[in-house]
């Protein structure tokens, strides 16, 4: 039994939710303090397995502070040797004098 008549006393209406609005400023402004916090979480990290192990070559290195940032997030390579060349400029570590590939942990 269906009825015909019925009308509903409250009427639905959908109303569209606000949507935050990011302009390119703020993006940009976002991006470049995500990537300085990066920068810094790298550091940290290179110099955490440096004073563990004091000598270490490259690519150990570059694996060992992969696996320590890999929750956090994917560290390319190139952002990890670049973050060790500045290490090596501010002398919290060098490259051994017989064999370039190595470094050593000064600090």
């Amino acid at each position: 039994a269906l009825n015909t008549k019925y009308k509903p006393v409250k009427r639905r209406m959908l109303l569209p939710t606000p949507s935050a609005k990011v302009n390119q400023e703020e993006k940009e402004a976002t991006h470049q303090s995500v990537v300085e916090d990066r920068k810094h979480s790298i550091e940290a990290a290179i110099v955490r397995v440096m004073k563990q192990k004091k000598t270490l070559d490259h690519q150990s290195l570059v694996v060992e502070v992969s696996k320590l940032l890999m929750p956090i997030f994917h560290p390319e390579p190139k952002q990890i040797k670049n973050r060790i060349e500045d290490l090596i400029q501010r002398e919290y570590i060098k490259r051994d004098d017989e064999n370039t590939g190595k470094y050593e942990y000064l600090a």
